[in-house]
């Protein structure tokens, strides 16, 4: 569609199109997001979710958003996005269900997508040749996972991976006007999603490479923190004061703990899901020690070893590294984790490659997005089929890989400490007769030789990145998701009133966060008097059944209440009468209704 766009474009040269890199990525990246998200529609109920909360948000006043306990676990950032897509929606009047609406609410994410992959063009191309560069893009650009996210499921992690990599690309050479601005994209990132705050040790230590070095004087020192403090503050101050009336910190943190699953890995194949955590309460113990205990010694071990790397590591490189570093060990070892969150951690292996050149972190970098790629398309399995054991061994085994190559990053890691990164290095040398400088005066850094890519470099990371692009887009099911949500407290009821009498003799359902649950059906031909006639005992997570009913049913009249909690927290889902529990939230939906004779 682009190419054809550029095509009728007056004078079109695709030669300059293929010389310029930049331009090429963008299209080749646009084309491949559009093409997904017209083939694939996604998950309906977190689309329909984000369409929802679009159209909420263009009715309320801004300073009232956070009122609504729907919106506080969303950062301001997020919101403004969304504000901005329900407002043009109300000028534009789009149909809910309309493909282009579901394309505006992606739009964002798409664009940010491709910048991520832009950004890690323009980093490759300052250090190594264009060529290469260029692949590196597209190893991003082109990764199964990264369309998943952003063109099929509608994920915002890339708004919040775009700041993150700007940040760090300032960071790799500080100054005073960089530690300003990667500042500026710190907070940002934290506005898009607060979970940023994993990577505090990495501008704290900026902050102390700062101001204790020795050639910055005083007074640039004084101006950078002049400018640091009014970048937090017009970040503030645009974000945050819209929402000040109605943002408190009490009700965003009961919020989080409402709508969080609390549960060790959330089809997450983490340290958690390899010992049996998987749907299991953070309360429960191992090893004597709770998950969210011991989720908790991992985070501080973790942010004592970040400290550790960026001390040791005495090169740019060591943002990147410990970066990386920080991302996978969140992900592995930290609790509710879910399987999508893992790829915010990926990226920033490829960028730790580009700045060490060891290819250990662009193997890593591929291994990982395998791993993920089958974890989701686990996640995909278990909610298409409502069997757990289609995941038993595919949770073990990669799991298991999945620690096993968290161990192989920790030894490269601490091998950049070892060697101070393992790029060969000489000694500029240069005929002091050239020109006529002192050169005996002059102290010349050392510059950086990086091998090059060799044709079966090519071959071999395109090829993986092709097979894979092409068992990611093969039967990944169908996604049909519940719509019309409204907020539902535990114990309340569900009234289905029907114009006439009707046979029902089977009922489809989708199962919240659960393995095991059920619910008792009353029905009524007046709506006055109730009968109960069945318990319907639903077992599983986020997928579709049904259940035959016994005997048939004709009425006017049905009624679900008196919820029965069976192991853990959990709330069934019908669809007839659709009711689903989203991060631990009761709610409920009229989606459709299906009815056998």
């Amino acid at each position: 569609m682009i190419f054809g766009i550029l095509h009728h474009t007056a004078r079109f040269d695709y030669k300059k199109l293929l010389r310029n890199k930049y331009l090429l990525l963008i299209c080749i990246g646009f084309t491949v997001r559009i093409v997904a998200s017209i083939l694939f529609k996604g998950i309906d109920s977190d689309l329909d979710n984000l369409k929802n909360i679009a159209i909420s948000l263009a009715s309320e006043s801004t300073s009232k958003i956070y009122e609504t306990v729907d919106f506080a676990i969303y950062p301001p950032l997020h919101l403004f996005i969304l504000y901005a897509i329900g407002k043009l929606n109300v000028l534009v009047g789009l149909n809910f269900d309309s493909y282009v609406y579901g394309l505006i609410i992606k739009a964002p994410i798409i664009i940010m997508d491709i910048m991520v992959g832009v950004g890690i063009y323009r980093t490759a191309f300052k250090r190594t040749n264009n060529n290469s560069a260029f692949v590196l893009g597209l190893m991003y650009i082109l990764n199964p996972v990264a369309i998943l996210f952003s063109s099929i499921w509608g994920i915002y992690d890339s708004i919040f991976i775009f700041f993150i990599l700007i940040c760090l690309e300032k960071l790799s050479e500080i100054n005073n006007k960089n530690i300003s601005l990667a500042t500026l994209f710190f907070v940002l990132a934290l506005s898009a999603n607060p979970k940023g705050v994993v990577f505090f040790p990495i501008i704290l230590f900026a902050y102390y490479e700062f101001f204790s070095d020795k050639k910055f004087d005083k007074k640039i020192k004084i101006d950078a923190l002049k400018s640091i403090l009014l970048v937090v503050l017009c970040v503030l101050a645009v974000f945050f004061l819209p929402f000040i009336k109605s943002l408190s910190v009490e009700k965003v943190t009961d919020s989080i703990k409402n709508m969080t699953m609390d549960f060790a890995s959330v089809n997450a194949y983490n340290f958690f899901a390899f010992f049996r955590g998987n749907w299991v309460s953070t309360s429960e113990d191992f090893a004597s020690l709770s998950f969210k205990t011991l989720s908790n010694i991992f985070g501080v071990i973790t942010f004592i070893s970040s400290f550790i790397f960026l001390f040791k590591i005495k090169n740019a490189s060591k943002y990147c590294v410990t970066s990386a570093y920080i991302a996978v060990m969140t992900f592995m070892f930290t609790v509710r984790m879910h399987e999508k969150h893992f790829f915010t951690a990926v990226i920033f292996l490829l960028i730790a490659y580009i700045y060490t050149r060891n290819r250990a972190f662009s193997l890593l970098y591929i291994l990982f997005s395998s791993t993920i790629l089958l974890n989701c398309f686990d996640a995909i399995l278990l909610a298409v089929s409502n069997d757990y054991t289609s995941i038993d061994k595919s949770l073990y085994v990669l799991s298991f890989i999945n620690l096993i190559l968290t161990v192989l990053l920790i030894i490269y890691s601490v091998k950049q400490i070892k060697g101070n990164s393992q790029i060969p290095q000489v000694v500029l040398n240069i005929p002091p007769k050239l020109i006529n400088i002192d050169f005996e005066k002059i102290e010349f850094e050392k510059s950086t030789i990086f091998p090059k890519f060799t044709k079966k470099d090519y071959v071999f990371m395109l090829s993986i990145t092709i097979i894979y692009a092409i068992i990611a887009f093969i039967r990944l099911g169908d996604n049909y998701g519940a719509k019309n949500y409204a907020s539902l407290l535990e114990n309340q009821e569900i009234i289905v009133e029907f114009d006439k009498p009707i046979r029902i003799s089977r009922i489809q359902y989708l199962i919240g966060p659960t393995r095991e649950s059920g619910m008792n059906i009353s029905l009524s031909q007046d709506g006055i008097e109730w009968t109960d006639k069945q318990f319907v005992k639903v077992d599983g997570a986020f997928v579709w059944a049904e259940k035959d009913l016994s005997p048939i049913w004709i009425l006017n009249h049905i009624i679900l209440r008196n919820w029965k909690m069976f192991m853990r927290r959990t709330i069934p889902t019908l669809t007839d009468i659709c009711l689903t529990q989203l991060w631990l939230k009761l709610r409920f939906a009229i989606s459709k209704i299906t009815l056998w004779g």
